[in-house]
């Protein structure tokens, strides 16, 4: 099994802080001494609680692979992230689906940030060409004051099926956060991202981010939202979907709600086909048509 994981992921040394899951089962797991990682296996779920002690920095990522390589499979995480105070770390998720059949990954997690802490987390999907796969992640994200946190989310290679994207953040006293989904949709996927910010602290501000290509007959339907209540809360909004078939269907719903009056909340959105001038642009420098395409498509899911 390790073989499949690694052939998307490269080797997982196992003096590495990691933890692998596949399908409902706890393949591997190290953690040096400033973590603390349990994990339980439960009837078709796994439960995960992973924490960063107090005044820890984490310097190099701690490794996480979450993966299905059987057909006809449903794989459950139940998953809690505590950082403590004055922590840091960077997690790199790879979750694995090669055989993307009548699969179904439902991941549930509650993240909490503590006062002055830090956390990055960046989840890349790697799903077969069969697609027929359904992608639930959840978050429930709490940040404490002067604590920051990055999430990023892509999927860019094989068939992503349909994915629902849910995640949530509460800002508290002088936090940041930064949400970002990027997603290539082909033939009939359908993409839902759902990114709200809740900013209650004073000083607090965040970035909602969504970019989505989508080819053939596949739909986007993003619905981004960012309250602000603090004092000086700021907050944006930038979602961008581009079409490169007429039969493709994209949606996008920016909530920004300002309650403060010295709140400042902004959003952006760009829906279409792709940008004439810059495919103009590099189509007068000697490249067809569908080269230029390809060069913006590219530079967006960077």
């Amino acid at each position: 099994m390790m073989n499949e994981f690694e052939k998307h992921v490269g080797p997982i040394e196992l003096e590495e802080n990691h933890l692998v899951i596949e399908s409902n089962t706890v393949l591997s797991k190290n953690a040096e001494k400033c973590l603390n990682v349990t994990t339980k296996e439960e009837k078709n779920k796994v439960i995960v609680k992973l924490v960063v002690k107090k005044n820890c920095v984490v310097k190099n990522p701690i490794s996480l692979c979450f993966g299905v390589l059987k057909k006809d499979t449903i794989q459950n995480l139940d998953i809690e992230l505590v950082f403590e105070k004055n922590s840091s770390a960077t997690l790199l998720a790879h979750c694995v689906f090669p055989n993307g059949y009548n699969i179904t990954h439902n991941m549930d997690a509650k993240v909490l940030l503590q006062e002055n802490s830090s956390c990055t987390y960046k989840e890349v999907h790697y799903h077969g060409e069969e697609g027929k796969i359904i992608v639930n992640p959840y978050a429930r994200i709490v940040l404490e004051k002067n604590s920051s946190y990055r999430n990023e989310f892509k999927l860019l290679k094989g068939k992503a099926g349909k994915v629902n994207f849910d995640y949530e953040v509460l800002c508290k006293d002088d936090t940041t956060a930064e949400l970002t989904a990027i997603v290539n949709a082909k033939s009939n996927d359908i993409i839902n991202i759902k990114e709200k910010a809740v900013l209650e602290g004073k000083n607090s501000s965040s970035v909602l981010i969504s970019k989505i290509v989508l080819n053939e007959e596949s739909q986007g339907n993003v619905y981004n939202e960012i309250l602000g209540i603090g004092d000086y809360s700021k907050g944006h909004v930038d979602c961008t979907e581009i079409l490169t078939s007429k039969k493709a269907i994209a949606k996008a719903t920016p909530i920004v709600d300002a309650r403060n009056n010295t709140s400042n909340i902004t959003h952006e959105a760009a829906i279409g086909g792709v940008n004439k001038d810059s495919l103009n642009t590099l189509m007068s420098r000697g490249l067809d048509k569908e080269e230029s395409i390809k060069i913006i498509i590219n530079g967006l899911l960077k």
